[in-house]
């Protein structure tokens, strides 16, 4: 299996909005990556009292709960069409918080074009 590249899109904060995520996307595409990522998540904690080992401080910041995280299949359909060839696919998919039925139609969507990894 040959090695692919891919980088994560931003789901909150400044980098987050429609036309910064259509930029990384279409460089990234025009780079040669591979595929590009989205995360989930439907709550975050207020406070992490212990180290964070992903920030250099070592202290987590996260969104407070009215702070926009965009919703990911929805970010990903945007991005879809926002690019040609690059490969889509989620970090983490909380489907028990979906419709099963919708999710699976749009699973079944996507694969007819082949865009999920």
């Amino acid at each position: 299996m040959p090695v692919t590249f891919g980088t994560s899109l931003p789901s909150r904060g400044e980098m987050a909005g429609p036309q910064q995520l259509r930029a990384i996307a279409q460089r990234a595409e025009d780079l040669g990556y591979d595929h590009v990522w989205v995360s989930d998540h439907i709550i975050l904690p207020k406070k992490v009292d212990s180290f964070y080992p992903y920030a250099a401080d070592g202290f987590a910041t996260f969104p407070g709960p009215d702070d926009p995280y965009f919703e990911p299949l929805a970010a990903l359909n945007f991005i879809a069409g926002c690019t040609n060839r690059i490969r889509l696919g989620t970090h983490v998919l909380i489907i028990p918080y979906r419709n099963p039925v919708l999710r699976l139609r749009l699973f079944h969507l996507s694969m007819c074009y082949q865009m999920v990894v």
